[in-house]
């Protein structure tokens, strides 16, 4: 439902190209084949259709060691509540690609 949330937002944006990754190998395969999983069936409908609203789009699997930022925003997101920003990020993630 997150997936779909950010697409009608990118949408909404009116962006014409996008590039979305996940660390959850099972929500890019239930994009990629749906079939295979039939209760989220519905809700990749809805991101189908979202997507034709793009230009340019992908989706990919990415280990989470290679996506950190993305973790670390998830994992503090109760600190972002209602948060959108073009420019810089939060002052919380701008190290988070040289911690070990």
């Amino acid at each position: 439902m997150c997936f779909r949330w950010a697409l009608n937002l990118a949408a909404n944006w009116g962006l014409d190209s996008l590039v979305f990754s996940s660390d959850c190998q099972q929500l890019v395969k239930a994009f990629h084949c749906p079939s295979e999983f039939p209760s989220l069936a519905h809700i990749m409908l809805d991101c189908t259709q979202l997507v034709n609203s793009f230009r340019n789009f992908s989706f990919c699997f990415e280990y989470r060691q290679t996506n950190r930022v993305a973790h670390a925003l998830a994992a503090e997101s109760h600190l972002y509540k209602d948060c959108e920003w073009w420019g810089d990020p939060p002052v919380g993630i701008l190290f988070v690609e040289n911690l070990n």
